[in-house]
């Protein structure tokens, strides 16, 4: 059996220029973006080998659409995703 979406449902995601992208606050100290950084760059070569995982950090994550009217998004110094496909718009 396979689903369908039924035609009169219609679901609108928001674009990349639509999302806030900055909170305006500043990093606590270098020393904190130096090992945010290095997290980063360490699992991206790993990543770079694979096709199902996403590595980032200081950016917001948005875990359903309903986030973004309520604004009770998360920005993470650093995460790691795995079992997904990365896709870059």
């Amino acid at each position: 059996m396979t689903g369908t979406i039924p035609s009169k449902i219609s679901l609108t995601l928001p674009t990349q220029l639509d999302l806030p992208y900055d909170d305006d606050t500043n990093m606590e100290s270098q020393r904190h973006k130096v090992q945010m950084e290095l997290l980063i760059d360490t699992l991206s070569l790993w990543f770079n080998q694979r096709e199902d995982g996403f590595v980032g950090g200081n950016m917001f994550v948005y875990y359903s659409a309903e986030q973004l009217r309520n604004k009770d998004f998360k920005e993470p110094d650093f995460f790691a995703v795995l079992d997904v496909l990365a896709r870059y718009l």
